[in-house]
């Protein structure tokens, strides 16, 4: 009886060949294609947050910076902006 099935699948296959070739062009499409370029879409979309992150992380950085110098120079009456100008000119 399986060698009936067998014999069967196999005069399908053969009577119905462009099924069998159509559905392998595009497996092979699909994994060469397609998912390579979802992959790549995906690490684009990875960078790009990993970057905006970045970026917020830089900006409170340089605020909390800003923040500290301004307060500094309060209370030294523009010293230490005063200085850091000059010492920034120098160089």
């Amino acid at each position: 009886m399986a060698g009936f099935f067998i014999l069967l699948v196999i005069i399908l296959l053969v009577h119905y060949w462009y099924v069998v070739v159509g559905t392998v062009a595009l497996y092979v499409f699909w994994h060469l294609v397609v998912v390579p370029l979802r992959e790549h879409e995906a690490e684009l979309a990875r960078d790009r947050v990993r970057h905006e992150h970045a970026r917020r992380e830089i900006d409170r950085i340089a605020m909390a910076t800003t923040q500290a110098m301004c307060e500094a120079a309060a209370r030294a009456n523009g010293d230490v902006i005063q200085s850091t100008a000059v010492e920034v000119g120098r160089r």
